[in-house]
């Protein structure tokens, strides 16, 4: 059997009504590639197109997307580089996974997203996520009017204090020091890997206008605020 064809029952397997994990893993020893050439509307990488289904099946469809996790974990396992895609990516139709994530907001996300990062994803990628997550919360100029607006405002912050909560992440990166205010506030940023352990309260200082409004992270087991930042506002906005 060819690499490829290969990485194609990998594909079919990953993306099946029923996992079977012990299927994947062989396939995986016999030299199926995670970040391996499929086709879809053109050449992909199959982690990106695995990604894609259970993001559809989860936001779309209201199914459990758990499978991902155990598939990711599996991928990790026999090698898988977010950095070392078969079809190179171009920041048009082939994108790094990590670009993805800003439209995945489970539970199971989350998860996926700690795993990778505990297994050292590069700065780089990160980045494309949390940028990608902000910039489309605050291209449209939301209005904090419903229930919603707060939930998904709160899932992208939960997102990108879990990215910045990884020292080989924040160190390096000024731009999210930046974002967050890491230098204005003192607490263990590390703690947000666990991010059901805080809330958030979202104040806006313009109207009722997301942009530019005021984000105070509590903890929730003593309500205590533990970090502060704007979004889209400077610390030297508010003095």
């Amino acid at each position: 059997m060819t690499k490829q064809e290969l990485n194609n029952k990998l594909l079919e397997a990953c993306t099946t009504e029923k996992i079977d994990l012990i299927y994947i893993e062989e396939l995986l020893k016999l030299g199926a590639n995670p970040l391996g050439r499929v086709e879809d509307n053109g050449d992909n990488n199959l982690y990106d197109v695995v990604l894609y289904h259970f993001l559809n099946l989860a936001n779309y469809e209201n199914a459990d997307d758990s499978d991902f996790f155990k598939i990711t974990d599996l991928f990790l396992k026999y090698g898988m580089d977010i950095l070392n895609p078969e079809v190179p990516y171009d920041d048009g139709n082939v994108l790094n996974p990590l670009w993805s994530f800003a439209f995945y907001d489970t539970e199971t996300a989350m998860q996926v997203l700690k795993l990778l990062l505990d297994n050292g994803l590069d700065v780089e990628s990160a980045e494309l996520c949390w940028s990608h997550d902000l910039t489309d919360l605050g291209l449209p100029d939301f209005k904090l009017e419903e229930d919603y607006d707060y939930q998904m405002a709160t899932e992208t912050f939960r997102k990108v204090m879990l990215i910045a909560s990884y020292p080989h992440i924040i160190d390096a990166d000024e731009y999210l020091q930046k974002e967050i205010w890491f230098d204005e506030n003192d607490y263990d940023i590390t703690k947000f890997r666990n991010w059901n352990d805080f809330k958030y309260s979202i104040e806006p200082t313009d109207g009722n206008k997301l942009n530019k409004s005021i984000v105070r992270i509590l903890e929730k087991d003593t309500i205590r605020e533990v970090w502060k930042f704007g979004f889209e506002i400077s610390p030297d906005e508010i003095k």
